[in-house]
């Protein structure tokens, strides 16, 4: 990555942290995940928090899962993509 591209890069996180739209949109994830009874992916996730892509939630998605707080749990199919594609659900659920 170049250094243009790492400072507009944390530029838009500063902005995002300001108006403390990650930890926003954490709280839509999670709360979106602890209300369903099977795993989603993130295109799903998105969907139902009113996001247009599933790139508007994979960031906070991936910091989910690096403190532990949800967890991969299979996969699923995206007709979108005509891919499977990782679900999540909350860790510890038992699904």
């Amino acid at each position: 990555m170049s250094i243009l591209a790492k400072i507009n890069q944390r530029e838009s996180l500063d902005k995002l942290d300001k108006e403390n739209k990650r930890e926003i949109l954490k709280a839509q994830v999670l709360a979106v995940l602890g209300t369903m009874q099977e795993p989603l992916t993130a295109r799903e996730i998105a969907q139902r928090i009113g996001r247009t892509t599933r790139q508007d939630i994979q960031p906070r998605i991936t910091e989910l899962l690096q403190t532990g707080i949800i967890e991969e749990k299979g996969r699923k199919y995206d007709n979108t993509t005509d891919r499977n594609v990782t679900a999540y659900v909350l860790a510890g659920e038992r699904i």
